[in-house]
């Protein structure tokens, strides 16, 4: 359905405009060809004032309407067909036997009688069209293909990609008896009698059936053995249900010039009728999409031509309480029911299963969900005033990641039981011909995103859907204002986690080689669940959904060497290609995780310094690129395809040691995600991966890089989201002309950020550790900024300690807290610190270390000599340590024992002396 239909709020209302006649009555849809175009049926009466019926053939191109063929007099046209050229029709009427008469209002009295049913006939008729549709036809007994009879019968013409000659197929389908193909002579045939012939017995005694027109495809149930394709020599005779065989649901796909043939046999398990909702008796007469079934059931397939088949089966049951209690189940109007339905994923090798619990037995009764498949991304489920399901069960990854929507808007709502999938998302109400155009759309799932009765789940979903499918960063970054605005939610950091997750994942697919793609099916995609899943909707609804595998779906379609054509490409060889065999599981982050905890307690960061100094700059040790922002690039421009502009960092990214622990964490990434691809790339590749393992490399340092990308663009987002203003200051001096209200605020949030980074073992941007650890200080109360550091969620870096330290007077409390901190840096950091801190403590500490080295006999000559600026003190009272005529001081004794140890040119006698005098004052 094209763009153009969209724009049409009802369908009668539009088709009464391009007819303009006043007369225009009892409008009807009788099917959808070929293309998305609609044949459609009115009353009106002619300048006698005689009623006449009319067919006319609405094209979803340009919406325009060609009349087809009109006929004499009221006849109650319920489905029709016509030949791609236009050249024959046939349709089918149904009537109510009553005295021999035919009544609409009889009609529509049937339609709610379930004892009605043996009163209905159906007759199905055949016409060659004639260019002058306006001339008045007669319906007689000539034009009858079949005679009439109570079953539901419905026609559709085969189309043919080349023209036909000499003949037009025609299939006929009577309900529980019979699915036949019928030849049409065109040569042998005129405008008062068709050419008609029986060519074959499709099926015999079906219980549901259902057309495809888009790839000419017949899906059929019915109690019958399934044929083996190795051998085909089971029989297709139809058997008793006393025979316990189970249902089996077949598609035969028809070709132009070829037989058609079976290319799937499954069984299917239909309601017990015990458990179940007693079936009904009467037929819904609806054409689109052309299937027959009595209104027990209702089974939909829904499909895509590159390979995605989705067999959908809606019912209600409630749960028995006793295993013996075999007694029919009486339902009253408020007992409450489960609402379920379960879908086969063909091209997942899964069946899926949906429950929704304690809805209303009034309102289950009368919900009737219809199906239909997004692209080749999503099933949609809508069930009218209820809920609007969108699966993800597309053929790029798993199924997960479902959003479920609410239906508040009043164009959304529908009391019909009689809906019709047009196409995609658009739906049409064959009682009021309103077309409601279900909500997929950016503004709406936006809106539903923030709304505060939006399950995580659902949020988690929206994320996926505008990361994965759509790729739209500046939605994510409109989303991310919303979590901001709310950043004491509890659920913040698992958005800001599928955030990172979901948006490397769809970075790592763009741009990549064909042999390289196969390998992102095992690169993380989600943090959703993607097994077993439950949750609750508003009205403590529960859902629930469970998967099962299928046993061995590839024996349940023809394989592509079977084929009439072998190998000849169509949906059921991309559907072959596509069934996953021996499955593995996606990489964890938590493997990352896990050896980052144990390797990030012994790293050392000045001990991989690469030069004699190490806040000196050197090359990086993920790659050939000098920083992780060069490292960065790889990953290519996130932006792409945003139209949101790229903010700066609050802070500078410039290295501040010579080996950062981020580097460390990108390299145990690469190797961890290289070795795990290297494990299991033969298994989900193909024969072309197997012979270039040089992909997984390629693969493994993309990903690393675009974990990064993500990273700085979550970062950057925030900080906007957060009302700060990077483009006026950056850096250290940034948070200082900040106000304390909008401090505390801003560390909040990256805080957030900062525990979803950590706990997915991503890096963070170059200088983030120590701009948190600065706004964490100039946040928190001292206490809890020494907690945040305990804790290891605030790094002491060297840059930023020497900040802080020149921050804190000399206080008493200042001077312990600097002492806290110091405690707390490891032995050679703390070292740097106390050389670079101009303070009498810093002379004690320096000094005792400098003895008990000498003592402890350190080996001097390796230890650094470290220049000190000279403090002068008042002498106090406690200069009598010092060397007097009559005795030795203390400190002299004290380097007689130095000196003992080591030389005197090792020896620091000016350090020595300075923290000796600094240590006889009250600091």
């Amino acid at each position: 359905m094209t763009k153009c239909m969209r724009n049409i709020q009802n369908l009668k209302t539009y088709v009464s405009t391009l007819i303009c006649d006043d007369d225009f009555q009892k409008f009807k849809l009788l099917g959808q060809e070929l293309g998305g175009n609609l044949l459609i049926s009115w009353l009106h009466y002619d300048e006698h004032q005689n009623p006449v019926t009319s067919i006319g053939l609405l094209h979803s191109e340009n919406n325009q309407l060609k009349s087809v063929c009109t006929f004499q007099g009221k006849i109650n046209l319920i489905q029709a067909s016509i030949t791609f050229n236009k050249s024959f029709i046939s349709f089918v009427t149904k009537e109510v036997r009553n005295s021999g008469r035919t009544s609409d209002e009889e009609i529509q009295d049937v339609s709610s009688d379930s004892n009605s049913a043996e009163k209905q006939q159906y007759s199905a008729f055949c016409f060659k069209l004639d260019e002058d549709s306006a001339v008045a036809r007669t319906l007689d007994d000539s034009a009858l293909i079949l005679p009439s009879q109570s079953r539901q019968t419905f026609v559709q013409f085969l189309y043919r990609q080349k023209q036909p000659t000499t003949s037009e197929r025609l299939l006929v389908f009577t309900h529980r008896e019979a699915a036949s193909i019928y030849v049409v002579d065109s040569e042998n045939s005129s405008h008062e009698v068709v050419s008609l012939k029986l060519s074959e017995l499709l099926v015999q005694s079906f219980i549901w059936i259902q057309w495809d027109h888009d790839s000419q495809t017949l899906y059929y149930i019915s109690h019958r053995k399934a044929p083996k394709f190795d051998n085909g020599t089971a029989s297709n005779a139809p058997i008793t249900h006393k025979q316990e065989v189970p249902p089996i649901l077949s598609a035969l796909q028809f070709h132009d010039d070829l037989p058609f043939e079976t290319v799937l046999n499954i069984p299917f398990t239909l309601p017990d009728q015990v458990n179940f909702i007693p079936p009904c008796n009467t037929y819904k007469d609806n054409p689109i999409p052309l299937r027959i079934s009595d209104c027990s059931l209702n089974i939909s397939v829904v499909s895509n031509p590159i390979g995605a088949v989705a067999i959908c089966h809606h019912y209600v049951y409630q749960p028995v309480t006793s295993s013996c209690d075999k007694a029919p189940i009486e339902l009253k109007s408020d007992s409450e029911v489960y609402l379920a339905y379960s879908i086969i994923l063909l091209h997942h090798g899964k069946l899926m299963h949906c429950d929704i619990s304690d809805i209303p037995w009034t309102v289950a009764s009368s919900v009737h969900p219809v199906f239909s498949m997004q692209e080749d991304q999503y099933v949609i489920v809508y069930a009218p005033n209820l809920f609007i399901h969108l699966l993800d069960v597309g053929l790029h990854h798993e199924p997960c990641c479902h959003i479920m929507l609410p239906v508040v808007n009043a164009q959304e709502s529908s009391s019909s039981q009689q809906l019709s999938v047009l196409s995609g998302n658009v739906i049409i109400d064959c009682e009021t011909f309103n077309i409601i155009d279900l909500p997929m759309s950016t503004s709406v799932l936006e809106q539903f995103f923030k709304s505060p009765d939006t399950t995580v789940f659902n949020k988690i979903s929206i994320l996926h859907y505008f990361l994965v499918h759509t790729n739209s960063l500046d939605v994510i970054s409109r989303l991310l204002d919303t979590m901001v605005s709310n950043i004491l939610d509890i659920n913040i950091t698992k958005m800001l986690q599928e955030i990172l997750i979901g948006g490397t994942y769809s970075a790592v697919g763009r741009n990549l080689s064909t042999d390289a793609l196969p390998l992102t099916k095992l690169l993380p995609l989600t943090t959703n669940q993607t097994g077993s899943l439950k949750f609750f909707l508003p009205g403590e609804h529960s859902v629930i959904i469970t998967y099962e595998a299928l046993n061995d779906p590839s024996v349940m379609l023809l394989s592509p060497s079977q084929r009439v054509v072998p190998y000849r490409g169509d949906m059921w060889t991309r559907l072959w290609d596509a069934i996953p065999v021996n499955p593995v599981s996606r990489f964890k982050p938590s493997t990352v995780v896990d050896k980052l905890t144990v390797s990030l307690v012994c790293y050392q960061p000045e001990a991989l310094s690469r030069c004699c100094t190490p806040l000196s700059p050197g090359t990086a040790m993920v790659g050939a690129s000098g920083t992780l922002t060069d490292f960065a690039q790889m990953s290519g421009n996130l932006r792409s395809n945003s139209k949101v502009g790229i903010d700066p960092l609050p802070f500078f990214e410039v290295k501040s040691s010579a080996a950062s622990k981020q580097e460390h964490v990108i390299s145990v990434n690469l190797r961890e995600l290289s070795m795990y691809l290297l494990k299991n790339f033969k298994v989900s590749g193909s024969f072309r991966i197997r012979e270039c393992p040089m992909q997984v490399h390629a693969v493994a340092t993309r990903y690393a890089a675009c974990q990064l990308d993500l990273s700085r663009f979550v970062c950057s987002s925030l900080t906007k989201a957060s009302a700060v203003n990077t483009y006026v200051d950056r850096g250290l001096s940034l948070i200082d002309s900040m106000k304390p209200a909008h401090r505390s605020v801003f560390f909040i949030v990256l805080e957030r950020y900062a525990l979803a980074v950590e706990q997915l073992a991503y890096p963070f941007p170059e200088g983030f550790p120590s701009f948190f650890t600065y706004l964490g200080y100039k946040s928190l109360t001292p206490g809890m900024f020494l907690q945040y550091v305990r804790a290891n969620v605030l790094e002491l870096n060297v840059d930023v300690m020497k900040v802080i330290m020149a921050d804190l007077p000399n206080s008493a409390n200042e001077l312990a807290m600097k002492l806290r901190l110091l405690t707390l840096l490891p032995r050679s950091r703390a070292k740097r610190l106390l050389n670079q801190w101009h303070h009498p403590i810093s002379l004690m500490l320096r000094a005792r270390e400098h003895s008990l080295n000498v003592l402890s006999g350190v080996q001097l000559s390796q230890m650094h000599q470290y220049s000190h600026k000279k403090l002068n003190f008042t002498p106090g009272k406690g200069l009598q340590v010092l060397a007097s005529h009559d005795k030795s001081s203390p400190l002299d004794t004290f380097f007689d024992l130095l000196t003992a140890k080591a030389n005197l040119a090792d020896l620091d006698f000016n350090l020595l002396i300075e923290a000796t005098l600094a240590s006889l004052h009250d600091l």
